[in-house]
């Protein structure tokens, strides 16, 4: 477990050789769910500008983020 948390990487445990474990922290596991949330929305993004959708505009996606962050705060 020590080496799960002093190292930002996973770990990997083997048997007989194979990989059969990975062990993290749950501070990486985290950072990987939401990479993998990003990715999602990437991809959806990426999916609906090939369909021909327009979308919204970039400012507007901008006005909408600081709304969010000057409400969180």
């Amino acid at each position: 477990m020590e080496l799960a948390h002093g190292s930002d990487e996973p770990v990997f445990i083997t048997k007989n050789g194979k990989q059969d474990i990975v062990l993290m922290s749950i501070a990486l596991y985290e950072t990987l769910q939401r990479k993998l949330e990003l990715y999602g929305k990437l991809f959806v993004a990426q999916a609906e500008q090939v369909g021909g959708d327009k979308g919204r505009s970039l400012s507007t996606v901008m006005m909408d983020l600081r709304k969010r962050m000057h409400t969180v705060s």
